[in-house]
């Protein structure tokens, strides 16, 4: 039962845990027990319940770490995310890897996603590639869950000559307001 215990669900590592602390709690409180029994200091009973509780209490740290892991969403230490987006740009066909994000999502389960710009390719191999990519990530950095947004690095170039893509649309049509009133004669 306690097999893998350690990376697969905080449940079951916690039952595991729980289970060896009441199995260690009942053999130290039948020791105390046959020891007042026998020498009449109850005082031992009074030390050895703080001490159990003190076991249980420190049993606790580990299981309350990995919790709040998972709850505030902290980034594996183990995955270096700088290295994670050099290997990422490292494919043929990629130009930059931007808006990196790695965070867990449980004990042992990691979650990915990026925008990547990619060279210009056609459906087919822009799928091969994202196949390419998530099967790279699964393999090299155990990332399981990854969503990648690829764009083309050519449509990036293009969106940037549209007037109405560069800037704030907002700023663009009150400056011609602006021109325009200051052009008319009053």
């Amino acid at each position: 039962m306690l097999v893998g215990l350690s990376s697969h669900s905080l449940s079951l590592l916690a039952d595991a845990g729980h289970l060896f602390s009441d199995v260690i709690a009942l053999g130290i409180a039948l020791l105390a027990t046959w020891f007042v029994y026998f020498s009449n200091w109850t005082g031992l009973d009074v030390a050895v319940s703080l001490f159990i509780a003190c076991l249980v209490g420190l049993s606790a740290i580990p299981l309350l770490r990995d919790g709040l892991e998972v709850l505030m969403e902290y980034a594996p230490p183990a995955i270096n995310p700088a290295r994670v987006k050099v290997a990422l740009e490292s494919f043929a066909t990629v130009c930059e890897v931007e808006k990196l994000h790695i965070w867990t999502i449980g004990t042992g389960q990691v979650a990915f996603c990026a925008h990547i710009t990619v060279k210009s390719t056609g459906g087919e191999e822009r799928d091969r590639l994202l196949k390419q990519l998530q099967t790279y990530l699964e393999q090299e950095f155990d990332i399981r869950e990854s969503t990648l947004q690829l764009t083309n690095c050519n449509s990036m170039k293009m969106a940037e000559l549209h007037p109405l893509m560069s800037g704030d649309l907002w700023t663009q049509l009150t400056e011609k307001k602006r021109e325009t009133s200051a052009a008319q004669p009053k």
